[in-house]
């Protein structure tokens, strides 16, 4: 009596009948045909993902970056020119202003050339009263003022009644202070003062050689820069800095004048 065989089921097996012995091929097996459906869809899958998405995806970020590119090449170049116009612009800015610095400086020499060009003929022989000046003397209505400069070169300063001061345009002089009684009805001026400009470069003892051209010598020099000339028609000049002097009524004198004492000067 044999031993029945004990059947392993298996990727292959083998039956026996009656009328012969049947071969199952292991490649029909469901199993594996499921397996090689999955095999062959991945496969599928992978050569999709390979062939096909992966080179599109890559020409397309190809293709953006070279726009970025482009657009950043694009946008430097306009920053580098507008470094290039800032430059030129600076530099254009310097040049300007240099200019304007050097034409400054240009009409100043000439406004000082003219001033003291004009300032040649300052004072007329034995008049104390300067060139353009003479409308208003001492012992006149300070009200004379307003009839002969504008308004606008006029100063009235609060702090200092009894005081007008004019500030004359194209002038050797810059100021030119005058002064009255506040206290007379009359308002009478008593004194007045020129100033030269300071702006202008006049040289040393200008306007002392000035008034010994046209008043002659001083009549009394006290101290250094202090000159007195002779009484004229009513007023005397005073001189006690070298870029100004006075013309005043006789009957005054300069509370800064040096006084005399034992006879000489101090």
């Amino acid at each position: 009596m044999q031993k029945k065989q004990k059947q392993t089921p298996g990727l292959a097996s083998i039956s026996s009948n009656k009328g012969g012995a049947t071969i199952q091929d292991w490649k029909s097996h469901p199993v594996v045909i499921a397996a090689g459906s999955s095999a062959a869809t991945l496969l599928l899958c992978i050569a999709i993902v390979t062939q096909v998405i992966i080179p599109n995806q890559t020409a397309k970020l190809e293709i953006e970056l070279l726009k970025q590119k482009d657009a950043f090449n694009q946008l430097n170049s306009k920053a580098s020119d507008l470094t290039n116009s800032q430059k030129l612009l600076n530099q254009a800015d310097r040049e300007l202003r240099q200019q304007l610095v050097d034409s400054r400086e240009s009409i100043k020499a000439l406004r000082s050339e003219l001033m003291i060009a004009r300032a040649g003929s300052l004072l007329a022989a034995s008049n104390p009263y300067p060139i353009g000046f003479g409308a208003i003397r001492v012992g006149m209505s300070i009200d004379e003022i307003y009839k002969h400069f504008p308004k606008g070169q006029i100063e009235i300063d609060d702090d200092r009644p009894g005081a007008v001061t004019v500030k004359p345009e194209d002038s050797p002089f810059d100021r030119v202070y005058y002064y009255y009684d506040a206290d007379d009805k009359r308002r009478q001026i008593t004194h007045m003062s020129f100033n030269l400009s300071a702006i202008n470069d006049f040289p040393r003892d200008f306007l002392l050689n000035k008034l010994i051209e046209s008043l002659g010598e001083p009549a009394e020099h006290p101290a250094p820069r202090y000159f007195r000339w002779r009484e004229l028609n009513g007023v005397v000049v005073y001189m006690m800095d070298s870029s100004g002097f006075m013309v005043m009524k006789s009957i005054y004198e300069p509370a800064l004048w040096p006084q005399k004492r034992n006879g000489s000067p101090e």
